[in-house]
């Protein structure tokens, strides 16, 4: 892709498990376009359930102790997950012993397309040890990986992956752009923060630079944003050309997806975190005259106590934040 912002744009096959082979079909989609697919069984066309979520990793060992994560996936994988039925969903502190398991699910195996498959050989080659990964049961025909640019976001080395699909409820060309991302976490990197925002809404469009100075930008007629802004209340750096879907929605809750009086891994992890904060955010935008996604119905979950062995644990320090989306056309705006 030539565009000003191709150095930080890397394309990614996207992957679809083949029970012929039982293997990870790999599909380098820029050599041969994906134009035939199907829609997943049972899809209500027009909707779109999505769901973000932070799955709290395991490669600090100082507090493995106390997070037990083996029984932390287990649950995450096998219960919460599967249990949404969602479209989409975007995943934050993936490591490569999660993806593993994630691969060997069997709901993920039968309705999801991948964004990422990590094989052994590869490994060695990746700088990053935790990925942000979205599966999607519309099929992903473009996927990418995008890298901020290090000259004006220092320590920021987990890049965002952005798919696109065809937009579930149109009967026209329009695509949709699910951008998930983790931002750069503590409170000394408030504008490392802001600047990797700046940079992913200025690559879809919806950025400060008007008219968007990137090719990229005029395939996105409608994009939802999942991820962990690690965001404080004081924060204020997203734009109003973005929807945020919890206070669009539940305006009279606080909508806390990090909280230490209600989740008790938290304080077990760091025992003076007095962290109330919406983390965790799903964001529309949309540049078509013609159509819209709207979000009709939002909620956290995945607050729920996991083990009688180890009362306070939770899955993840972080709650799941899902929202239902519903397509418009033009002759029902308003």
């Amino acid at each position: 892709m030539k565009t000003k912002s191709s150095e930080a744009l890397s394309r990614k096959p996207v992957y679809r498990f083949n029970y012929a082979t039982m293997s990870w079909d790999e599909h380098k989609w820029w050599q041969v376009p994906l134009t035939s697919y199907k829609m997943p069984r049972n899809y209500n066309k027009g909707k779109l359930v999505v769901v973000t979520y932070n799955v709290l990793c395991d490669i600090f060992s100082d507090i493995e102790k106390v997070i037990h994560s083996p029984i932390r996936f287990n649950h995450q994988l096998t219960k919460l997950l599967p249990s949404t039925n969602a479209d989409v969903i975007a995943l934050q502190e993936v490591t490569f012993a999660y993806l593993e398991k994630l691969l060997a699910q069997e709901w993920v195996r039968t309705n999801y397309f991948l964004s990422h498959y990590e094989e052994v050989k590869v490994r060695s080659k990746v700088s990053h040890t935790m990925l942000v990964v979205i599966l999607s049961k519309v099929p992903i025909i473009e996927n990418y990986l995008y890298y901020f640019n290090p000259d004006k976001c220092q320590n920021a080395p987990r890049p965002a992956t952005i798919c696109v699909v065809p937009c579930p409820g149109s009967e026209n060309t329009e695509k949709l752009v699910l951008v998930s991302f983790h931002l750069k976490a503590g409170a000394e990197f408030s504008k490392t923060r802001q600047t990797q925002f700046d940079m992913i809404a200025n690559l879809i469009g919806g950025g400060k630079k008007q008219p968007p100075d990137d090719k990229f930008a005029s395939t996105c007629n409608h994009c939802i944003l999942l991820g962990d802004t690690n965001m404080t209340a004081e924060e204020q750096y997203i734009n109003s050309k973005f929807v945020d879907v919890w206070p669009t929605l539940m305006s009279e809750e606080d909508g806390f997806t990090y909280d230490y009086k209600t989740n008790s891994i938290v304080t077990k992890i760091k025992q003076d975190d007095t962290k109330q904060i919406r983390f965790d955010r799903i964001l529309s935008f949309t540049s078509s005259q013609v159509s819209r996604w709207i979000p009709v119905n939002t909620i956290i979950f995945g607050k729920e106590n996991i083990s009688t062995l180890h009362p306070y644990l939770t899955c993840s320090d972080h709650y799941a934040l899902a929202a239902q989306f519903e397509y418009e056309c033009t002759n029902k705006i308003k």
